[in-house]
């Protein structure tokens, strides 16, 4: 139901020109026109990705704001009679813990026009020596970002403090870093459908 919803892929396939991210802004603002939480949230992603020329570029900026903006405490809660209470989050500086910070920064991403969802699983755990093994446990279950980033596919973020994920391919690892100049480069080759 959202109008003009199928820009998402000529953005994800193409660098941010100031045209086609007008054209989505027109029609992400119709389709919040009755939602002022989330109009103000879409205002908040906005300002923290302006300036950003690729798709890339708009997930770095987004992890890192909701990085520094948003404190994290293991024991947040949303308002569960609250319809809007993610983007009331987005638009605070409250604490939250991992599935917040993943899901904002997942539905920031798709009204600024990236395909992204959540992804959960667990970080590595701790080492013991004594058995030569990782022990993991409920503590480390967690949370985190993946984009669509055009010719790399899938790319995992992780805007929660304090926490980066155990792999060579994420952005929070800090290895990420080809990718800028890649995103710049390359255009979708398929639609990714499975999200």
């Amino acid at each position: 139901p959202w109008e003009g919803w199928d820009l998402r892929m000529e953005i994800a396939a193409a660098p941010r020109s100031g045209a086609v991210v007008a054209r989505l802004a027109g029609a992400v603002a119709a389709a919040l026109a009755s939602r002022p939480a989330w109009r103000a949230a879409y205002a908040w992603g906005l300002r923290a990705t302006a300036g950003a020329a690729t798709p890339y570029d708009v997930a770095l900026r987004l992890e890192e704001k909701l990085r520094t903006s948003h404190p994290y405490d293991g024991s947040s809660t949303l308002a569960a009679t609250d319809p809007d209470a993610l983007a009331h989050w987005i638009t605070s500086r409250a604490p939250g813990y991992c599935q917040m910070f993943s899901a904002s920064m997942t539905e920031l991403l798709r009204l600024l026009g990236v395909r992204a969802r959540v992804a959960e699983g667990f970080v590595t755990g701790r080492y013991d020596p004594a058995s030569k093994s990782y022990i993991v446990d409920d503590r480390d279950a967690h949370a985190w970002v993946e984009a669509w980033l055009p010719g790399s596919g899938f790319v995992p973020f992780d805007p929660t403090p304090g926490r980066s994920l155990p792999t060579r391919a994420s952005s929070s690892s800090g290895v990420a870093a080809a990718q800028t100049t890649r995103s710049k480069t390359t255009t979708a080759t398929s639609d990714p459908t499975t999200s």
